[in-house]
């Protein structure tokens, strides 16, 4: 029989800020350069957010940027 394991996996105790962060959009502002600011692509926020057009930003107040960079060594 196995032992049980002591501590929650990370994926179980994770909440939702640990893969994902907020950024508030101004007027101005691209996906490009919000892509830019967070090191992420343009085409991973798309997904993120459900946007079909880079035009489609202008409509949020939010949007959801990847946080795969907060686990060193993930790619």
């Amino acid at each position: 029989m196995l032992n049980k394991p002591k501590k929650r996996s990370t994926y179980l105790s994770a909440d939702l800020t640990q893969f994902v962060r907020q950024h508030k959009c101004r007027r101005w502002e691209t996906l490009a350069s919000v892509a830019v600011q967070h090191g992420s692509d343009v085409v991973a926020l798309r997904r993120l957010n459900n946007l079909m057009s880079d035009n489609a930003l202008r409509s949020r107040v939010l949007v959801y940027v990847p946080g795969a960079d907060r686990f060193p060594g993930a790619s």
